[in-house]
Formats: C-alpha cells, structure tokens, sequence
C-alpha cells in the first residue's frame, strides 16, 4: 500500500436522517489501478464504496444508521457480504455521529515486515484499527 504514512485529519458533521435515509460516510482508499468511475458508488449499505464487484480498497466508514448501527459505529471494511459491507473490525458503542461535528483522524502506518495498518481516531481517541 503507497499510502503508509499517510496521515489526513477532517470534521465530518452527519444530519440526523429522520428515517429518510443516509447511512453514513465513507472515506476510501482506493487502488487506482483497479478503481474507475464506476467501480465505486452503490448507495445505502454499500456506503458508495462497495458494488457487487467487491471493494476496491479500504473504506473508513462512520455508520449512522440501520439495524447494525442504531448509536453508531466506526467501521473498515475491504470486503462486501450479503447484506453490504462487511467490516474487519469495528468498533461499536461510540454514541450518536449524528449530533454535532466529529473529528476524524485516518492514519496508515507500515510496522516493519508487516502489512499496512489503517488506525482510525474520534476526537483523538483511536477507535479501529
């Protein structure tokens, strides 16, 4: 992965959906070399990142919505199974990500003789790794 030592900070602020919608955010690590316009995208689980060809990458994803997520969780997700992304860890209980704006700290590390390692942070806090 080119991307170790890679460290990007932003401020996610996700509305309350009201039932209407909206199941989260995705920040994606995408392989140019096997991602195009339209390998990526599909909506509702697949949080624009998965499509029935797989996942092109690594996605970050603050969940905000849905029967696995009712209070939210932080998710990274290579793979994609039968009911959407499916998540190689995830770290659930972190409250609403709905109420106010969350920072969000991505950071991808490579520890010698190993593979890459993608951390994920709330307000400072790591919450997946």
């Amino acid at each position: 992965m080119r991307a170790a030592g890679l460290k990007v900070t932003f401020d996610a602020q996700l509305g309350g959906d009201g039932g209407q919608g909206g199941d989260g955010l995705t920040f994606a690590l995408l392989n140019p070399a096997k991602t195009t316009s339209g390998s990526v995208g599909d909506p509702g689980v697949m949080l624009g990142l998965g499509t029935n060809a797989g996942v092109p990458g690594v996605g970050v994803v603050l969940a905000t919505d849905g029967p696995t997520s009712p209070a939210g969780f932080v998710g990274i997700s290579t793979r994609i199974g039968l009911n959407g992304l499916t998540y190689q860890r995830a770290a659930h209980g972190i409250g609403s990500l709905t109420l106010g704006t969350n920072k969000v700290t991505v950071t991808v590390t490579r520890p010698k003789n190993l593979a890459p390692v993608v951390t994920v942070y709330l307000a400072d806090v790591q919450h997946c790794t």
